[in-house]
């Protein structure tokens, strides 16, 4: 073989530090364009960012040249690096250290888009924590306790 090909799609759910609502409609639409923005200069293919004022769903095609810990290390620190000196938060910005990633089929890429492109709705009635339990118990965990994100209190 030639060369090596892969088709590797990542949906990936991370929280702003504590869970706290901070993440503001006025500005987030940009957010989202700089993050899409910094996934394209990693070489990867943003399909789908959204979220809501505590958490952020993303999907994209990623580039296999790049490891996963480190483009979600860059990404999040590019994002929080923006917020803190664009928009300039009455107090630091910050997400929390760890995401949840789950590795999505080519075919289940249309369902995957559309609930991110619903989350606005769908955390109206469902909070993170029941949402994000789903998709740990969906990928088959069941100690799920290790894998919470923090909360404040």
């Amino acid at each position: 073989m030639a060369s090596s090909f892969t088709q590797i799609y990542f949906h990936v759910v991370f929280a702003v530090k504590f869970r706290e609502s901070l993440i503001r409609p006025e500005w987030e639409s940009e957010l989202y364009r700089v993050m899409g923005g910094n996934l394209r200069e990693s070489g990867h293919s943003p399909i789908a960012i959204n979220g809501v004022e505590d958490h952020i769903h993303l999907l994209w095609r990623h580039n296999r040249s790049r490891a996963l810990p480190d483009t979600m290390q860059k990404l999040k620190g590019n994002a929080s690096h923006w917020i803190n000196h664009v928009i300039c938060p009455p107090e630091l910005f910050r997400f929390q250290h760890g995401y949840g990633a789950f590795s999505v089929s080519p075919d289940r890429i249309p369902r995957v888009e559309g609930y991110i492109a619903r989350q606005k709705q769908h955390h109206r009635k469902v909070d993170l924590q029941t949402e994000y339990e789903g998709l740990l118990r969906a990928s088959g965990l069941i100690d799920l306790e290790q894998y919470q994100f923090d909360r404040l209190c």
